[in-house]
């Protein structure tokens, strides 16, 4: 399985040093007319990142594994995303060896995503409240979005290794003014009220009824060219981006802001029309106030359910080796003082029972033996049931084998209807 043209490429500031990294976002299709009740559970609730392999043994984006999930997650309805670590494919910078630069890159689209999420449910419910009364009452149910934090080889590595939900929100939710996580943030809610356009549009059946849907290449760029989603908006972040990377290549970017802004005018107006042309048709899901979505503490992002998904998880010795002999933590410091703002300390087990996980490896796996993973999956689960694993026999590490593909891809698409529910 392979995947489609992404539908936006672009970049995120690394929350590590602000290094643009190279990042896709993939929609999925609203299968009009199906029987396929979990893919509409799914659209527009159900979001997902798979990160790629080492990048010094020449990992990306690119590979092969992580197309294949992508691509099944893609068409059970959830929105992917995929990003290149640093020094992998076109994103700049070197391998980090201890793993530490690498797991703030993943943080810096976790974040993203989480906000994404946000922007989609603070704008659905703002259509929801706008929806006539004589809309049909079949309806998805009120509930938290879910975000899929997924990997595979080394990728799978470093998901596991992620703070826990609660410091990522925190940092998002209280990101100061002129900071990398408002930047990213900005991006993200742009973005979010396009997206929540986008399932709409696909709900009410102005996309693949025979109506004019929106192209990827109506956004100025090309694949190698990589665009900020939304441009700068600090000038204090695009300052520090700057001084760190002046050899990149520039482009316009109020250039892009325009075609950008051009895409967003395009989808709200598709909307608006779609309305008035026929109301009762808009299908937007009836949610919660975004205030009763809001964490405990009154934090400003909606909740959202965080689940795991380990694909050839590396362990031992194996792990070990990439990350310099010691498991990386997450840290954010001050940019000014160079101190410690924000520090992870949980254990990795710990945060990995906490939520729902799937873990899935293979009986011939050259970089773990099976009789250590065994044993590890065992103890996580034993630990709490919503711990699942699977190992597929015969399978080795890059899942070639006959019929390894297909047994990890059934695995994978069987645990999904245990987070469906979002709770």
């Amino acid at each position: 399985m392979t995947l489609p043209q992404p539908t936006s490429t672009f970049t995120v500031p690394s929350l590590h040093d602000d290094l643009e990294l190279d990042c896709r976002i993939y929609y999925p299709r609203y299968r009009h007319g199906e029987n396929d009740q979990q893919g509409k559970q799914f659209f527009g609730w159900t979001f997902a990142i798979v990160a790629h392999p080492y990048a010094s043994l020449g990992g990306s984006f690119d590979d092969g594994v992580v197309a294949s999930v992508g691509s099944m997650l893609l068409q059970q309805g959830i929105v992917l995303g995929t990003f290149n670590f640093r020094g992998a494919g076109d994103s700049p910078g070197r391998v980090s060896w201890t793993g530490r630069a690498e797991l703030a890159d993943y943080v810096s689209l976790y974040g993203f995503m989480l906000c994404l999420a946000n922007a989609v449910v603070s704008a659905t419910y703002a259509a929801d409240s706008a929806t006539p009364t004589s809309a049909p009452a079949q309806q998805p149910p009120a509930r938290a979005p879910t975000l899929i934090l997924g990997g595979y080889s080394y990728g799978s590595l470093i998901a596991s290794c992620l703070p826990s939900y609660e410091i990522v929100n925190s940092i998002f939710a209280q990101a100061g003014p002129g900071s990398t996580e408002a930047e990213i943030r900005s991006r993200a809610d742009k973005a979010g009220r396009d997206l929540s356009a986008y399932f709409a549009m696909s709900r009410s059946g102005s996309i693949g009824r025979g109506r004019p849907s929106l192209r990827v290449s109506d956004i100025d760029s090309s694949p190698k060219r990589n665009v900020a989603m939304g441009g700068y908006d600090s000038s204090e972040v695009a300052s520090r981006r700057i001084s760190r990377d002046s050899s990149r290549v520039s482009f316009d970017g109020e250039k892009v802001r325009r075609s950008l802004d051009r895409v967003g005018q395009r989808i709200r107006a598709q909307v608006s029309s779609s309305e008035r042309d026929s109301p009762a048709e808009l299908h937007t899901p009836t949610v919660e106030s975004p205030r009763e979505l809001h964490s405990p503490a009154g934090e400003e992002l909606v909740k959202v359910q965080t689940v795991y998904l380990l694909i050839s998880p590396l362990l031992g010795s194996v792990s070990l080796a990439t990350t310099m002999f010691s498991r990386p933590t997450f840290e954010l410091r001050d940019r000014k003082t160079g101190r410690v703002r924000i520090k992870d300390t949980l254990r990795q087990e710990d945060k990995l029972v906490d939520r729902k996980t799937c873990i899935v490896f293979g009986t011939k796996d050259v970089f773990v033996a099976e009789r250590k993973a065994r044993k590890w999956a065992e103890g996580l689960s034993a630990r709490n049931r919503q711990v699942s694993w699977s190992q597929i026999e015969g399978a080795g590490h890059f899942w070639i084998e006959k019929g390894a593909m297909d047994g990890l891809l059934r695995v994978v698409q069987a645990w999904l209807p245990s987070i469906a529910d979002g709770s």
